[in-house]
Formats: structure tokens, C-alpha cells, sequence
């Protein structure tokens, strides 16, 4: 079975994303946003149901995290969820602040 990753990467919460994948566990979606913006939705707990329980990660970070900070909480909430994502690390080229290049590369696991 192939496995698609979502990397929603911006302010606001996914919510439309988050709730048509919420219980599938055929794609990890990944969302970062900063919890105090509009809808309002993407809480830590919230993380998939049913045979999707484990499959969304919600990262609501606090504004002016560094890039330290973000991949050290990005590892941890994200490599862990047994679907063998990031097998190689995530590379920035410049500040999450500003404009950037990352890579991943996703793989599955049996």
C-alpha cells in the first residue's frame, strides 16, 4: 500500500484538509500553524480517528519559534508514527522565516 504524506505548512490550521483524511489511515497529514489564528482547530490531541487514529499531526507552535526549535518538534511528533517518514532528515536552506528549500524523502514500511 502506498502512503501519501501532507505537509500543511502555514499559519492556519488545515481543518478542510484535516477532517477529509481524519479517518484514513492512507495518508499522515502534517499541519503546522500558529494555534491563535483563524479557524481555530488543529490541537495537539487531535489525531485521527477510527482507523485513522495516529495519521494527523496537528504541530499548533508558538510564534517565533527558531529552526532548531521546529525540527526538534517536527522529528519527534512526526518520525515516530511508524510509517517510515523521513528517512533522511529534512534540510533548510534558509530561516523559516523567510523564504526556504526543504527535501524529505518519505518511504513505507510493510
Amino acid at each position: 500500500m502506498k502512503r501519501i504524506l501532507i505537509l500543511d505548512w502555514d499559519v492556519h490550521h488545515g481543518n478542510v484538509l484535516s477532517d477529509l483524511f481524519y479517518d484514513r489511515k492512507s495518508v499522515l497529514y502534517v499541519s503546522t500553524h500558529d494555534p491563535g489564528l483563524y479557524p481555530y482547530s488543529g490541537d495537539w490531541e487531535q489525531t485521527g480517528a477510527g482507523r485513522g487514529e495516529g495519521y494527523t499531526v496537528n504541530l499548533p507552535l508558538p510564534r517565533g519559534l527558531n529552526d532548531k526549535e521546529f525540527l526538534h518538534i517536527f522529528d519527534f511528533q512526526v518520525r515516530g508514527k511508524g510509517v517510515g517518514v523521513l528517512s533522511s532528515p529534512v534540510r533548510f536552506a534558509a530561516t523559516l522565516s523567510g523564504r526556504f528549500i526543504f527535501s524529505i524523502r518519505v518511504s513505507r514500511t510493510a
